[in-house]
């Protein structure tokens, strides 16, 4: 099957071309889907895609910043470069200094891990940055389905916070003579990831919808780095916030 996007209504439609026999009529809109302008589309992301892996293989942020931001320049309507940058946080303002954990994007989420320790003003930064920032607007505005991406990015910054936060820290993952026991990590990391699940539900500042989506993003998060291990999360969580987190995901937009 071949992912082609409208070109009047910039929905998805899944098609195995090998199988069309002249115009192809949009399923949604009833029009004819230009599959030339398709192709051209699909070969400029393979090429943009390809830039974006190069610059991301470097290891100081303050050049993979730059070279992104010239690539936003030269594609400025490109979703996966937008992305990016995105995900790629203020990595490229840390200081040497002054140990700042907010310039890792995925950070974001600590407020649901350790609310105490902000503020009011920063609470409400936070939740802004997460549900509505200009960067994150952008990208909603060019994804052909701003659902989808929505609930896939706080898929993958729930799993590097996971990855960085909570397998990394040595007060969840519990360490014998330099020797941290990963084969436990779904049961000592249960606790945490159950805090941080109903804080997100018990937030007064978030959208319900958005609650929902971030909610439910985190259980899978946790599921893709642990095996999809969830028996001693299940056991953590009650009864009608594991319903809400195996319902299917709201719609936002």
């Amino acid at each position: 099957m071949n992912n082609i996007v409208c070109t009047s209504c910039n929905e998805n439609i899944q098609v195995n071309l090998e199988k069309v026999q002249g115009n192809l009529f949009c399923p949604y809109c009833g029009n004819i889907v230009d599959l030339d302008l398709n192709n051209k589309s699909c070969s400029l992301e393979r090429e943009i895609q390809l830039k974006i892996d190069d610059i991301m293989d470097k290891r100081d942020p303050v050049i993979i910043f730059n070279e992104l931001s010239s690539l936003e320049t030269e594609h400025p309507n490109s979703l996966a470069v937008q992305k990016a940058l995105l995900l790629q946080g203020n990595l490229h303002l840390r200081s040497s200094k002054k140990l700042n954990y907010f310039v890792i994007h995925c950070y974001l989420l600590n407020l649901f891990l350790e609310p105490d320790i902000f503020n009011k003003n920063k609470r409400q930064e936070i939740i802004e940055e997460l549900t509505n920032s200009p960067r994150l607007q952008k990208c909603i505005s060019l994804s052909s389905n701003p659902n989808n991406f929505l609930r896939e990015y706080y898929i993958e910054i729930s799993e590097r916070f996971i990855e960085l936060f909570l397998l990394g820290s040595s007060k969840y993952m519990r360490t014998f003579f330099g020797i941290t026991q990963t084969k436990k990590a779904s049961k000592y990391l249960a606790y945490p990831t159950r805090k941080i699940i109903n804080n997100i539900f018990e937030s007064k500042d978030i959208d319900l919808s958005y609650k929902k989506v971030l909610m439910k993003a985190f259980y899978i998060a946790f599921g893709n780095k642990l095996e999809n291990d969830y028996s001693y999360l299940n056991e953590e969580l009650n009864t009608d916030t594991l319903t809400i987190l195996r319902d299917d995901f709201p719609m936002v937009f």
